[in-house]
Order: structure tokens, then sequence, then C-alpha cells
């Protein structure tokens, strides 16, 4: 699932990728957690925001906030 954000130094938009294995008939249950993440370098909030700083394979490096 491709999920569009914006950078908030440059404002440009940029994509990201979310991608799920989905099995037929599991008997447990699935989640989403961030154990393969490993674009984020580091997450903090303040002023009713969170800010979440990214670098990227290929060099580029991203801010996202998420305002509440």
């Amino acid at each position: 699932m491709p999920i569009i954000l914006i950078d908030a130094t440059t404002g440009q938009k940029f994509c990201i990728k979310l991608h799920a294995l989905v099995m037929e008939s599991l008997l447990m249950g699935m989640f989403i957690g961030d154990g393969g993440i490993d674009f984020i370098e580091s997450i903090y909030g303040g002023g009713g925001a969170v800010t979440y700083a990214m670098s990227f394979w290929n060099g580029r490096k991203a801010q996202v906030v998420y305002k509440r």
C-alpha cells in the first residue's frame, strides 16, 4: 500500500510503500509493528505534534510532522 507523506522541511511529497504478508487460515493474530522499520532515525514530540526524522537507503532525509 503506498503512503504519501510531506517533508516538513521542503514541503515536497514523497511515497513509502507498506508491504504485508497475508496467509490463509493463519491461526494467530497479526499486527503491524516497528521491527522492520529501519529508516526512522528519531521520533520526538511536543507542542501537540510528533516529528519523525527519516533517513532512506538512497541518502535522502526527511522529516514528517504529525499534528494531533
